[in-house]
């Protein structure tokens, strides 16, 4: 069954529940949990889930672009197949979370905190924002080519190609 939200939930916990074809665009959801549950085939671009808790979920195959999962606590979570560009991570707190053939261009992850196994598997990281941050994550080996840039600019490296 196909759900729209309405476009404000703010300090609203959503648990056990399997979001199916569901719309969250644009959805202010700040100070907003959610447990064991699933989200799939959604479009959540633009999500506000600013200081929220994301524990047991699977987000799959789902459209998240600039949504916003900055300042929450990620425990737990599963992003599959989800266009994540643009996506603001920052300050974000990660346990257990994997990120699994993702689009991440642009993505934000600057303050970012790893408590625990964060991992990347066949995600396009073009352009992030905050790599160092991201120390002790896990990168599948094909994620690294499109980290390199992002790994260069960050630290100040100019890369010439020959000509």
């Amino acid at each position: 069954m196909s759900v729209r939200f309405p476009t404000l939930l703010r300090q609203t916990t959503i648990a056990e529940s399997e979001l199916q074809v569901c719309d969250l665009a644009n959805v202010q959801a700040d100070d907003s949990s959610m447990f064991e549950s699933v989200v799939g085939n959604g479009r959540i671009t633009g999500l506000s889930w600013t200081a929220g808790v994301l524990r047991d979920v699977l987000v799959e195959s789902t459209r998240a672009d600039m949504a916003s999962f900055a300042e929450s606590r990620l425990s737990k979570v599963v992003f599959r197949d989800c266009d994540l560009r643009q996506a603001d991570f920052q300050r974000t707190d990660f346990r257990n979370v994997r990120f699994e053939r993702c689009n991440l261009a642009g993505a934000r992850f600057t303050g970012a905190r790893i408590q625990q196994n964060l991992r990347f598997e066949d995600c396009d990281l073009t352009g992030i924002y905050g790599v160092t941050a991201l120390r002790g994550a896990t990168i599948q080996g094909g994620d690294l080519e499109t980290l390199a840039a992002t790994l260069a600019r960050e630290l100040g490296i100019t890369v010439e190609l020959g000509s």
